[in-house]
């Protein structure tokens, strides 16, 4: 069976497991490499919701969502950036990053890259802003990013 979340999506059918594995690898592979570089990013809107009710990818979604601290965007570009080589070298595929001028507050957004692996589009978007762990809270919980275990891989 062919991955093709977009048009499985279309006929409301749920995905196959493999899209799920797809969507898996990338998490693994964006979390080694954030690991390595320490870059600041989490799961966000379907993203988290099938984290937290399913412990994976939803079944019936036709992408992942990661936001990501705009500093950190260039490390995906293909001119150099060293996430862009080692997702890369990993058998993720990267669509190049490009200002996103479709949001109606364009003011929050900084660039947009596409990860896909096995028919799996994963969004990352780049946030001007601070993500969840920036934001105001205890004390002992500041700048420390919540994890979650989603499809067998400890991600933010």
């Amino acid at each position: 069976m062919k991955c093709d979340p977009m048009k499985d999506g279309e006929k409301h059918l749920i995905l196959p497991w493999c899209c799920i594995a797809g969507y898996a690898r990338i998490l693994l592979k964006l979390e080694e490499a954030a690991a390595q570089f320490n870059i600041s990013y989490e799961l966000d809107t379907g993203s988290v919701l099938g984290a937290v009710k399913m412990g994976h990818f939803l079944p019936w979604d036709i992408d992942g969502d990661i936001a990501m601290t705009s500093r950190f965007m260039k490390m995906f570009s293909a001119s150099g950036g060293k996430a862009h080589k080692m997702l890369k070298a990993a058998g993720v595929n990267i669509s190049p990053s490009y200002k996103d001028s479709s949001n109606t507050d364009v003011s929050k957004f900084a660039g947009y890259v596409g990860l896909q692996r096995s028919g799996v589009n994963v969004e990352v978007q780049g946030w001007r802003s601070n993500l969840s762990a920036g934001m105001e809270c205890a004390p002992e919980l500041g700048g420390v990013p919540t994890r979650v275990f989603v499809s067998s891989v400890w991600t933010r």
